[in-house]
């Protein structure tokens, strides 16, 4: 028994030797000049481990307040309730809000089991590696690489769009709505913002603090709700009735059909229970990515499942004026039905200043997140200059490169702010499309290639109902992604035209000759992490 022992004992000290070896091997190789617009040459062998070379800064109770305030769920609901005003009514915005996100949650469980399996902070080009057949996954990588950079890129600058237009709206509050700015002037305060997101997000002091300040954003976020549905139940009057809320219906969309409607109602749904790769792309910034992103993606869908639903029927019943939607104060329903709920402004004006630094707080998670995928498709060849964006700084351990381009980036894609709002509207369904297009491919090789390609002591395990979650998780991303693509009002008019599958197939062109003229020499698919 103890020469059995003794021989495993020394089993297991031979493999740690040979892992400690191959890790040192390749932070070796790591330390190797090379030439620019070239990828790490540890990328080269693609039966090599990835070193994680950025600091553990983020606990899992950080984790899940970047994520929650990343989409400010329960609160950025409030922004479709314009859709009671003739697409659906409240009943549909009610019922379809509950069916998008019970499907959303399909999708969560099963990203959130293959992140547990493959963690890497690509993301899902990693995973698509992992899953694909040998002579698929480069290209099929590649693409995920390119869509997810879009879609974290548009949805960056949609959030700090999103962020300013709160912060205008509070400011819009506390003068009685007499403060009127001009597109340009809101531009240069979405600027202004991201500047201060890139400062704090390439300095080591300041992410530091953020990433502690954000262990207590989960509770500032539900300490708001908790305030706002209180302070809206108990003064707004008078409230709407039930058979308003969960059973009248107002189609003035041109649709004759009405199933097609409550499709369109489920879009508040998707739209607050997703992002779903921002977790994994944080994963060399937290301590055991294997255990904790799959934690934080299901505890922070479900906080935004529950939270979103609650504040849908809470300002359904709360809305008073709903004439006063179609023109709101500061372009934002919620502070609009704030405002005529409250008949107060110290407390609407509380509400709103809440609302803004937990916008503003998720608008740095951005950065932060976008950063992480922009230096992890540099360093493996999928853009130019991988010895510039692809490089962290080793003092600070951050990829401050990286955070310039997303605030570059960010700043002019904000240039939308002055143009119209279908330009918008259109970025927002082109970065759905992205990630239908990622998380789709994903599950669709789970599917196709088989659940026994997972490894068998990942954290998440869904066992025998794996195989059902994936199937409807894919059903439902192929059916939201043909809906979304449709005009909401008939007739189809040049400012009410969705616009999102040209958009979509628009920005990926410029990732063709990127391909041809640099990545399919340079490109290397990600190989698992020494996590």
């Amino acid at each position: 028994m103890n020469s059995s022992v003794s021989s495993e004992h020394c089993h297991k000290a031979a493999i740690h030797d040979s892992v400690e070896m191959e890790v040192s091997q390749l932070k070796d190789i790591q330390a190797e000049p090379r030439k620019s617009n070239e990828p790490s040459p540890i990328l080269n062998d693609p039966e090599k481990v990835e070193v994680s070379e950025l600091k553990e800064r983020f606990s899992l109770t950080g984790m899940i307040g970047l994520y929650f305030s990343l989409g400010a769920a329960p609160l950025a609901v409030g922004s479709y309730t314009t859709l009671i005003l003739g697409v659906g009514g409240g009943a549909f915005l009610f019922w379809g809000t509950v069916v998008g996100v019970v499907f959303q949650i399909f999708i969560a469980l099963s990203l959130a089991e293959i992140a547990s399996a493959f963690p890497h902070s690509i993301g899902m080009s990693h995973w698509i590696a992992q899953l694909a057949p040998p002579e698929w996954k480069r290209g099929l990588s590649y693409w995920a690489s390119a869509v997810t950079m879009l879609q974290t890129q548009f949805d960056g600058a949609s959030f700090w769009i999103i962020t300013v237009r709160v912060v205008t709206a509070t400011v819009s509050v506390f003068t009685s709505g007499s403060t009127n700015l001009e597109n340009w002037q809101i531009y240069l305060i979405i600027a202004g913002f991201v500047l201060a997101g890139v400062l704090i997000n390439s300095h080591d002091t300041l992410l530091s603090g953020y990433a502690k300040y954000n262990n207590s954003m989960a509770y500032v976020i539900n300490g708001t709700i908790i305030y706002q549905v209180v302070s809206l139940l108990v003064r707004s009057s008078p409230k709407q009735s039930a058979s308003s809320v969960f059973l009248s219906v107002d189609n003035q969309t041109g649709w004759t059909n009405d199933g097609v409607v409550f499709l369109f109602s489920t879009i508040p749904g998707i739209s607050v229970v997703s992002g779903f790769n921002y977790v994994a792309h944080m994963a060399e910034d937290m301590p055991e990515p294997r255990r904790t992103v799959p934690l934080t993606l299901i505890a922070v869908t479900l906080l935004n499942s529950v939270t979103s639903v609650a504040m849908i029927v809470v300002l359904l019943f709360c809305t008073v004026n709903k004439e006063a939607l179609y023109e709101p104060i500061g372009g934002m329903p919620l502070a609009q039905i704030l405002w005529d709920g409250h008949r107060s402004l110290p407390l609407t004006g509380i509400n709103m200043l809440l609302m803004s630094v937990i916008f503003v707080t998720g608008g740095l998670g951005f950065i932060s997140c976008s950063s992480r995928l922009v230096w992890q498709v540099t360093k493996h060849g999928g853009l130019a200059f991988a010895r510039v964006f692809g490089h962290v700084n080793p003092k600070t351990q951050i990829p401050q490169n990286a955070v310039f381009f997303v605030g570059t980036t960010t700043i002019l894609i904000s240039l939308l702010q002055v143009g119209t709002q279908t330009a918008l509207n259109a970025l927002m369904g082109f970065s759905f499309l992205c990630v239908a297009f990622s998380y789709g491919v994903s599950i669709l090789l789970l599917v196709v290639r088989g659940r026994h390609l997972l490894p068998q002591n990942r954290y998440l395990n869904l066992g025998r109902l794996g195989l059902p979650v994936n199937l409807v998780a894919l059903a439902w991303i192929i059916l939201s992604s043909v809906f979304l693509c449709f005009p909401t009002t008939l007739p189809v008019q040049a400012d009410t035209m969705n616009y999102a599958a040209p958009v979509f197939f628009g920005f990926l062109l410029f990732f063709v000759p990127n391909w041809y003229f640099y990545s399919k020499k340079h490109y290397v698919t990600p190989s698992k992490m020494a996590f």
